[in-house]
C-alpha cells in the first residue's frame, strides 16, 4: 500500500470499505493480515491518542443513570482495554472483538443474544457505513456520530435512525 497522504484520507473518509479496499488494489483474502498489522500499530500508538471532547462526560452519565454499555469492534480487545484503562474509563459491560472485518451484523446479533438484550433495547452508536448497514440488517436504531472516520455526509446517506455532531446529542437521544 503506498503511502497516504491528508489528501488521500480526507477522500477515504467518504468512501465505503470496500471502495477503499478496491481503490487501493487490497484483495480481501490480504484484509486479515492488514487488520492484524494495524491492531498491532495502533497498539503501539494507543497512549497517544485521546477522547473526543464531552465523550467521557455522556458516558459517566449514561453508566450513571444504569445503561448497559458494550462495545463492538473490529479492533483487537487488548488494544481497546488498553486504551479505557489509560482514561480510567471502566464504564463498559462488555467487549467483543470481531475478527471478521464485515461480519458486523452476526456479530451484533450474537453480542445481543449472549449479553442477554433484546433489540428493542439497544441503541448502535458507530462511525461507519458496515455499523449502519449491520443495525439495518439487524433492525437495530443506530446513532451515527460525526466525528469518527466517516465524513457526516457519507454516514447520512447511509440512512442511520440519528446522525449527532457532538456527544450530548447522544444523551439526549438514548434518554429520551
Amino acid at each position: 500500500i503506498p503511502p497516504l497522504d491528508q489528501t488521500d484520507i480526507e477522500a477515504m473518509r467518504g468512501m465505503s470499505s470496500r471502495a477503499i479496499l478496491k481503490k487501493h488494489r487490497i484483495p480481501l483474502a490480504k484484509l486479515p493480515y492488514l487488520v492484524i498489522h494495524y491492531q498491532k500499530e495502533l497498539g503501539r500508538e494507543i497512549d497517544k491518542l485521546g477522547l473526543f471532547p464531552g465523550i467521557r462526560e455522556v458516558l459517566l452519565e449514561l453508566k450513571a443513570v444504569g445503561v448497559k454499555l458494550g462495545i463492538l469492534t473490529s479492533n483487537s480487545q487488548e488494544n481497546v482495554e488498553k486504551f479505557l484503562q489509560a482514561r480510567e474509563l471502566d464504564v463498559f459491560d462488555f467487549i467483543h472483538s470481531e475478527r471478521n472485518f464485515f461480519g458486523k451484523t452476526r456479530a451484533l446479533k450474537h453480542v445481543m443474544k449472549e449479553e442477554d438484550v433484546r433489540k428493542d433495547d439497544v441503541i448502535y452508536v458507530g462511525d461507519e457505513a458496515r455499523d449502519i448497514e449491520a443495525c439495518r440488517k439487524a433492525n437495530v436504531p443506530v446513532i451515527a456520530v460525526s466525528w469518527g472516520f466517516q465524513k457526516r455526509d457519507f454516514l447520512a446517506d447511509q440512512g442511520p435512525t440519528y446522525i449527532v455532531d457532538s456527544p450530548d446529542e447522544i444523551l439526549e437521544i438514548v434518554m429520551a
